[in-house]
């Protein structure tokens, strides 16, 4: 997925199915629009399960966003209601809130009491 380093979170997207978003311990944050219908499940025999697929691997043409913070990115988030919107939370303590459409940064709080790796979905 594009991170050298291990992914700390994954978010769909609830009102753009085929954006993720992710995190990781390489200080970045990106966001993915890929190829839903390989993912879609369909019901076989009676139960349900993953649709037999080639493994299809994310392409640098799939990322939409990406940024780099200073430390590594343990949490994110959608901010719903406008998906284009997410926020990370970062070990040095900063909230940070991005626009990947516009792709620009459009708010950070900082907050020197929140120094636990604390994220709610």
């Amino acid at each position: 997925m594009h991170h050298s380093k291990p992914i700390y979170c994954v978010v769909w997207n609830k009102e753009a199915e085929n954006v993720i978003l992710s995190t990781s311990y390489d200080c970045q944050a990106v966001v993915f629009k890929i190829d839903t219908d390989s993912f879609k499940e369909i019901k076989t025999n009676g139960f349900i399960g993953s649709r037999k697929t080639e493994k299809k691997d994310i392409l640098h043409s799939d990322i939409r966003f990406k940024t780099i913070h200073p430390m590594p990115v343990f949490g994110c988030s959608w901010c719903y209601p406008n998906s284009n919107y997410f926020s990370t939370g970062c070990q040095d303590g900063i909230v940070r809130i991005f626009d990947y459409v516009a792709g620009s940064q459009i708010y950070r709080y900082v907050n020197s009491s929140h120094m636990l790796y604390l994220f709610l979905f």
